[in-house]
């Protein structure tokens, strides 16, 4: 199958997207569980799926600003 240029960043731009989406995912899932449900069942209690809501947003919340600053490091208007 030939790419060209264009095509080829778009998969390579898809493919990593999708890989970052598994690690957030991933490490989301893990340290969230870890933190709020402290003793596991068959199922969540109201109180561990608040927590567990809260804390996703946070770490995303906590990445996008991980995530900002460093494209504005690699633009050239990070800390001198």
């Amino acid at each position: 199958m030939d790419f060209s240029s264009s095509e080829l960043q778009n998969e390579v731009n898809t493919t990593v997207m999708a890989t970052v989406f598994e690690l957030l995912r991933t490490s989301i899932t893990g340290k969230c569980f870890d933190v709020c449900v402290t003793r596991p069942s068959s199922s969540l209690s109201g109180s561990e799926q608040q927590c567990l809501a809260k804390c996703a947003d946070r770490y995303i919340e906590a990445l996008q600003v991980v995530a900002k600053a460093a494209v504005e490091y690699d633009n050239g208007s990070g800390l001198q």
